[in-house]
């Protein structure tokens, strides 16, 4: 999420305050560039570098259609092609992938195997989107089954699993209900 952060103001360790972005430039905070991009020396740090005491984030609007995907990837080099092609179509609100260890833990595996089952799938892919109009959410949709269906030559890909699905196929993904899908965290 760092790329969300348009600027930030930090107290250094001998009390100076810097700011970063536009933000070092003028009264709003509305971007990074043109100018030397120093707000990575201060995105977790956890204080290290200086302590934040503002932060701008870009805000996106909240569609009123969306979904939330699941595909499991049984190959590395695959599940990273679609990963590369979906980035680049611009398609989603968020995407994320899991190894799957990392996936397993998440489910309420304190000490997943080091040797995966052999029906077990590598990776566990996320994948949030929205739009304005069903019909555009339905289109985004047939893009990403489009992608994921280039890719997957023999079957080393799940099809879209929307939640509900996933619950079905795996009870403890419940706990996925849980998770945010948006600011609502910073209101609490």
């Amino acid at each position: 999420m760092s790329e969300a952060i348009l600027g930030l103001e930090a107290v250094l360790h001998d009390g100076t305050v810097v700011k970063t972005g536009a933000w070092a430039m003028g009264p709003t905070p509305y971007g990074r560039p043109p100018l030397p991009d120093l707000t990575g020396l201060f995105v977790a740090w956890l204080g290290t570098t200086g302590i934040v005491t503002k932060i701008s984030l870009a805000l996106w609007p909240q569609h009123p259609f969306r979904r939330r995907f699941f595909v499991l990837a049984r190959k590395t080099n695959a599940a990273f092609e679609v990963i590369r092609r979906l980035v680049k179509l611009e398609l989603l609100d968020d995407l994320g992938v899991l190894s799957w260890p990392t996936g397993r833990m998440m489910l309420g595996v304190e000490q997943p195997h080091y040797e995966m089952d052999g029906g077990e799938y590598a990776y566990f892919m996320y994948l949030d989107i929205s739009a304005p109009f069903a019909d555009q959410l339905d289109y985004k949709v047939h893009k990403v089954e489009e992608v994921i269906n280039a890719v997957d030559s023999n079957g080393g890909f799940t099809s879209l699993l929307d939640l509900d699905d996933l619950v079905k196929a795996m009870p403890e993904a419940e706990k996925f209900r849980e998770f945010p899908t948006d600011l609502e965290f910073l209101t609490k």
